[in-house]
């Protein structure tokens, strides 16, 4: 059985472009709202988590404080996507640190695969 990853995006194109990436290695569920996204938690298995930062009107943040509430052990394989290379809102006032860190975020990608930019940080 192949691990699952769930995909969280308000774009419908970048939930196509991350399936068809992923899916030759991972069964990968897409959510458009985060919303969707606790559903398919409470009724599938999954071993990590990509989530844009700003799914609509919805926050990354919320999904990752339920996933910190109910999945705990989720949270370290929970991958944060922004357009942004300094996303609001920053830990502690630092710019190069996301905010989903302080609620356990494993990593906060910047760059969203939509952006012009594209980086990877560790929120240490």
């Amino acid at each position: 059985m192949r691990p699952t990853i769930l995909i969280v995006d308000d774009e419908q194109m970048l939930l196509e472009l991350f399936r068809e990436a992923l899916s030759v290695h991972y069964e990968v569920l897409v959510a458009k709202t985060i919303g969707h996204a606790v559903d398919l938690l409470q009724t599938h298995v999954v071993d990590a988590v990509i989530t844009d930062l700003n799914c609509g009107n919805d926050s990354g943040l919320d999904l990752l404080r339920w996933i910190k509430a109910h999945m705990p052990a989720l949270l370290s394989s929970t991958f944060i996507l922004s357009a942004s290379s300094q996303p609001e809102p920053t830990y502690r006032g630092d710019p190069g640190r996301i905010a989903g860190h302080d609620v356990g975020a494993g990593v906060f990608l910047a760059g969203h695969p939509g952006s012009r930019s594209h980086a990877a940080g560790r929120g240490s």
